[in-house]
Parts: C-alpha cells; sequence; structure tokens
C-alpha cells in the first residue's frame, strides 16, 4: 500500500476513535437520566400506593 492510503486509513480510524468516545460519553449521560426516570416513576408508585392504604395519614401523622 502506498504511504498516502495509510495515512488516510489512519486518519480514518483516530475520526471512528472520537466518534466512539462522543458516543460512549453520551450513551452513560442518557442511561444517568434514565435511572433519574426510573427512580422517580417508583416514588410516584410508592405515594400511590401509601395513598391508596392510608399510610400518607399515618405519615403525616409522626411528622415524616
Amino acid at each position: 500500500m502506498s504511504n498516502v492510503r495509510l495515512e488516510k486509513i489512519e486518519w480514518t480510524l483516530e475520526r471512528h476513535d472520537v466518534l466512539i468516545q462522543t458516543s460512549i460519553k453520551s450513551l452513560a449521560s442518557i442511561n444517568a437520566n434514565l435511572q433519574q426516570m426510573k427512580w422517580f416513576g417508583i416514588g410516584a408508585v410508592v405515594v400511590v400506593v401509601a395513598n391508596q392504604f392510608g399510610l400518607s395519614t399515618f405519615l403525616r401523622l409522626i411528622g415524616i
């Protein structure tokens, strides 16, 4: 292979590496957001269930 072709391949690989690293950071951010949404949803379900069973009144009585 010629040097020009090898340099082009190396440049392409470096660019792909940068894109992969950026994608990994984006996926980590998306994962963190999904975790927050999951816990928000679980909290909402707990509140609804507590209201159904009257636990919220009990918790208000003890000061929580």
